[in-house]
């Protein structure tokens, strides 16, 4: 399988880069129209069949030890004027799941949200109540109506009257929510060109206010290198495309 991997800066990729890794590698660069950019180069000069987004979680609800490896399998979207919910297409990789949150267009560019959207507890209260999972239809409008996984899979509205089931219980727990400014146009862009999709994000940090050291970026880039050569390592030497594909 052609594979390639895309990184937001160039200090998420480092560690990755040192591993020697023989997979094509991209830096988007940060901003919403770099990153467009970047995976749009990437798909036309290697034709992958996998894309992996990989990179920090510097914000997230606090409930994931530092550390930790994650794969974001869905991303809310709120820059438009209604919040749409964008889905992984990548397989299952076997990580601990999480819900990304894609920040808007008025917070601030550096951190990707502003103070109030990074505090753990915007997260908690908008979890609270919200069942979240990787099964949900592409730009569902979640303000508006909640989905729940039957045993087959298949998606189905709440009861009108709010009742999650025959016993009136609700078994879906809410995913650990982490600051996701790329996920959402990946899932869209991977869909557009018929191609897979997996989003991997490392925590940074206890608080997930976006306030992290110098080593627990470093400690959490090691981490991430780690997890991407145990899952894709024995691919990336033997099955990267060349230069000419």
């Amino acid at each position: 399988m052609r594979r390639i991997f895309i990184f937001p800066t160039i200090e998420e990729a480092k560690a990755f880069i040192l591993t020697g890794t023989k997979a094509p590698v991209f830096v988007a660069g940060g901003s919403a129209a770099e990153t467009a950019a970047c995976i749009v180069r990437a798909v036309r000069a290697k034709r992958p069949h996998h894309l992996v987004l990989a990179g920090f979680a510097q914000l997230h609800d606090g409930t994931l030890s530092p550390e930790t490896v994650v794969e974001v399998v869905t991303a809310r979207d709120r820059t438009g004027c209604e919040e749409h919910l964008y889905q992984t297409t990548g397989p299952d990789l076997g990580l601990p799941l999480a819900d990304g949150v894609v920040p808007g267009p008025e917070e601030a560019a550096t951190e990707g949200y502003g103070a109030e959207e990074a505090a753990p507890e915007a997260f908690e209260a908008e979890a609270a109540g919200e069942p979240n999972g990787p099964d949900k239809a592409d730009g569902t409008e979640v303000a508006d109506e909640t989905f729940e996984v039957n045993d087959a899979g298949a998606e189905e509205p709440d009861d009108a009257d709010g009742a999650d089931g025959a016993d009136g219980t609700d078994d879906t727990e809410p995913l650990p929510k982490v600051g996701s400014r790329e996920g959402a146009l990946l899932f869209a862009l991977a869909e557009a060109f018929d191609i897979e999709a997996s989003e991997l994000r490392v925590i940074v940090g206890e608080r997930g206010d976006g306030n992290s050291t110098e080593q627990e970026r470093q400690l959490a880039g090691q981490q991430l290198a780690r997890t991407l050569q145990r899952l894709f390592g024995e691919q990336t030497s033997a099955e990267a495309p060349s230069l000419e594909a």
